[in-house]
């Protein structure tokens, strides 16, 4: 009868929270900053390199992590809120303290040159559901690069929330990769170019020796024309808020992802 009561007491308490382990894959070490979005404020705490700490989140919950003390930041969201038996999650690059009259940008360029920081992620990051997963919401994120394609770039790009079902544990990879904290940005391309101290000179390329060609009675044959094929360019499209608007005191392309038909489509009603 006591085993009994045990493990009754043991489902009720699994069915109340989850665990979510944080891990830091970084060359060194991180400041775990996490903010509940109900009081606006930072509990912080270091992990050290290849250390990890275990955060309990129960019904109700709604915050996020990031590593270091600003906002502008990568941020790892979570939301508990509501009827359904669901764990809301998101990754979030948005800048934060976005400017009056652009609470709802439209782009992740625009949000930068729109916002008083002017970038909204530091640092690579992973989440991997332990359970649960499917190929539609229930899945693995990750951002290694600014503009990556699985956070939220802009404050309603709201494809990028994802849900499992409430009591799924996950963990939160800091740098999954072992990269470094250092700021990038996503493409092939390095967006910075490197140049050498000191003018560089281009060296002429000398025209070639036009010979003439003796005269000839015979008919000039004119040359056919060509004609310029056509290339046409490929485009690619990209996508929480750290607010939904201005980001002053709170914080918070693509592979296919099918959001959840439910209330979490209003980001602003689920996430920080």
């Amino acid at each position: 009868m006591v085993r009994l009561a045990v493990l009754a007491a043991a489902l009720v308490a699994s069915a109340d929270a989850f665990t979510v382990t944080i891990t830091n894959e970084c060359s060194g070490e991180i400041d775990l900053y996490t903010r509940l979005a109900s009081v606006y404020t930072d509990e912080s705490e270091t992990i050290a390199a290849g250390a990890s700490v275990e955060k309990t989140i129960e019904k109700g919950y709604e915050g996020h992590f990031r590593n270091g003390t600003s906002d502008a930041a990568t941020l790892v969201e979570f939301a508990t809120k509501g009827d359904l038996d669901l764990a809301w999650y998101d990754i979030g690059i948005i800048p934060p303290r976005l400017k009056p009259g652009f609470e709802y940008c439209k782009s992740l360029q625009e949000c930068k040159d729109n916002s008083e920081s002017g970038i909204g992620y530091n640092t690579p990051v992973q989440v991997t559901p332990q359970s649960n997963t499917g190929v539609d919401t229930c899945r693995q994120i990750t951002c290694l690069a600014d503009g990556c394609e699985d956070a939220y770039n802009y404050p309603q790009d709201d494809t990028k929330t994802h849900s499992c079902a409430f009591g799924t544990d996950f963990i939160v990879t800091f740098c999954p990769s072992g990269d470094s904290t250092t700021q990038q940005s996503s493409g092939s391309q390095d967006t910075t170019q490197q140049t050498s101290s000191g003018s560089t000179t281009q060296e002429e390329t000398p025209a070639p020796v036009v010979t003439e060609a003796p005269a000839t009675e015979d008919t000039a044959t004119d040359a056919p024309v060509q004609q310029a094929s056509a290339a046409s360019d490929n485009g690619a499209g990209k996508v929480h808020s750290q607010d939904d608007g201005v980001n002053g005191e709170s914080e918070t392309t693509a592979p296919e992802v099918t959001p959840a038909v439910t209330p979490a489509a209003n980001k602003s009603k689920y996430c920080v």
